[in-house]
């Protein structure tokens, strides 16, 4: 029995993701190395969420629209976390950033029990998403440009193991998206 060749987003051992910021909106295009789009994430929050609390809620479609991957920013205190979830509602993991003294600590858990660690510069965008000794992907940073850089979008590439399942390069690009949400955040609350 031979496995059915995977399609749309999760099918490509590359993918390019671009931030694309705005005042109220924290959104990134999902591209091929072409060029070409394959999916985005995109707020679902209402306006007067986001006006009072920012942006909290994301969801992860593929370009016909089919929804992958949810992303909700839990509210807490001294830890940020993020739930992320399948589109029925089941639990995927949950990823936290931990306080650390020189450096940003993130771990995820996965539902089914799994735990991951970013390994590498996770403020420069160069590291690798790690599972007991497995790397699953990895995060390299690209130019975006001088504009989009002043703006301060990102642009970084996500490359997955070989073989890796679908299940396991949604969880990574999960953890990647995640981060940056993250990093959104701290720059936000430093702005005001």
């Amino acid at each position: 029995m031979t496995e059915e060749p995977r399609t749309g987003l999760l099918s490509h051992d590359v993918l390019i993701v671009q931030q694309i910021n705005s005042f109220m909106a924290n959104d990134f295009d999902i591209l091929d190395t072409t060029g070409g789009v394959l999916g985005r994430v995109v707020g679902q929050d209402s306006f007067g969420g986001l006006f009072f609390a920012g942006p909290r809620r994301f969801l992860l479609v593929q370009s016909d629209g089919t929804p992958l991957l949810a992303f909700d920013d839990v509210m807490d205190i001294g830890f940020d976390t993020f739930e992320m979830s399948w589109p029925d509602g089941r639990r995927l993991a949950t990823l936290r950033r931990r306080p650390a003294l020189f450096s940003t600590s993130i771990t995820v858990t996965a539902a089914t029990g799994a735990s991951m660690e970013l390994v590498g510069d996770l403020g420069g965008l160069d590291y690798q998403v790690v599972s007991g000794g497995t790397v699953l992907g990895r995060v390299a940073r690209e130019w975006a440009g001088m504009g989009a850089a002043l703006l301060g979008h990102s642009r970084y590439a996500m490359t997955f193991a070989p073989g890796a399942t679908e299940e396991t390069r949604l969880l990574a690009l999960g953890t990647a998206i995640a981060l940056d949400l993250i990093r959104r955040k701290r720059r936000r609350r430093a702005n005001n």
